[in-house]
């Protein structure tokens, strides 16, 4: 082989390598009412039945424009840490393992702990909130959002659920924002835009995720005072011999511990330089179809009949960075 056409060779390799590494930096911008369903489709309207619905979405909206273009930096500032959370006695679906899997392919420099109950309690947490945890009793989801802040306040780096696929490399969050979270569509138990914490990306030592711990105690608290007593702890307990099952508590974990940290968000987002909110699509452009959950002054209120409204969220878009599988 001549010497021209290797130079030629490798200015094309050059050429594709640098192609490759600018792309791997870049997030596509969307329209962010598109991204959370377009106004004329009832999933929209799901999210806008609260008092503060509007004034909610707008906060997210002003948030993610004035942050989306913040410049990719050589330096990581979201701690390049993958977490997992495994809590129960049943195995690891094989299909989260392949997600993980390829969540690290994707993601090869990033370091990646799986947090089952062993190593949660060796990391000898504060009493407090593991009086918390032991308190959601079976109700796992509640157990995996109490480790999932204690992890972000001590160590940072990114934590979600494992029924997530991993479609871009998170450095592109990772190298730009402080902290990263994604809005879900509008959902059939929640009259104002809900705030996941399937998946968020901060920095360590963020006092936010203590006080939403410190509040979800009080309102855990007050609820067991209200509800363990008299007649509904008879009806408890007997539900709970005929389930076969120990009494689970009685607070929401949805809104002790997903609501409450939107809310502490909204309060505290200024702790951070450069936060983001992401809209629906970049984390969950398929979504199961909320109309069969709805009640029947909801559809009134909300559709003014009884059409079925169209599912919006059925497809992986451009600007898709990880999508979680509702349907697994």
């Amino acid at each position: 082989m001549s010497q021209t056409p290797r130079v030629v060779l490798k200015l094309v390799l050059a050429f594709f390598f640098l192609l490759a590494f600018k792309n791997s930096q870049e997030i596509v911008k969307v329209n962010f009412e598109q991204s959370m369903g377009i106004a004329s489709y009832p999933q929209y309207k799901l999210m806008l039945r609260g008092r503060d619905s509007l004034q909610i979405l707008n906060f997210y909206k002003n948030m993610f424009e004035k942050n989306f273009d913040t410049a990719y930096s050589e330096t990581t500032k979201v701690p390049k840490i993958i977490h997992h959370i495994w809590v129960g006695s049943k195995p690891i679906p094989e299909l989260y393992r392949k997600y993980a899997e390829q969540c690290r392919k994707v993601n090869p420099e990033w370091e990646y702990k799986l947090w089952t109950e062993k190593e949660i309690f060796s990391e000898n947490f504060d009493p407090r909130y593991m009086k918390l945890f032991e308190d959601m009793g079976y109700r796992y989801s509640g157990k995996k959002d109490i480790v999932e802040y204690l992890l972000l306040h001590r160590y940072g780096g990114i934590v979600m659920d494992m029924d997530f696929e991993c479609i871009k490399p998170f450095n592109i969050l990772s190298h730009r924002y402080d902290f990263f979270a994604s809005l879900e569509p509008g959902v059939y138990w929640s009259k104002i835009p809900v705030m996941s914490n399937a998946i968020i990306g901060s920095v360590p030592d963020n006092k936010i995720f203590l006080e939403t711990l410190d509040m979800a105690i009080k309102i855990n608290d007050k609820n067991n005072a209200k509800f363990n007593s008299g007649a509904r702890l008879l009806f408890r307990k007997i539900k709970s011999l005929y389930n076969n099952k120990p009494p689970i508590k009685v607070s929401d974990s949805r809104e002790i511990f997903m609501q409450s940290f939107a809310s502490k968000f909204r309060e505290s987002s200024g702790f951070y330089k450069a936060p983001i909110v992401f809209p629906a699509t970049y984390f969950n452009p398929i979504f199961p179809d909320q109309y069969k959950k709805y009640d029947f002054l909801d559809k009134l209120r909300v559709w003014g009949g009884f059409e079925k409204g169209d599912n919006y969220f059925t497809q992986i878009r451009l600007e898709t960075i990880a999508v979680q599988d509702f349907y697994d």
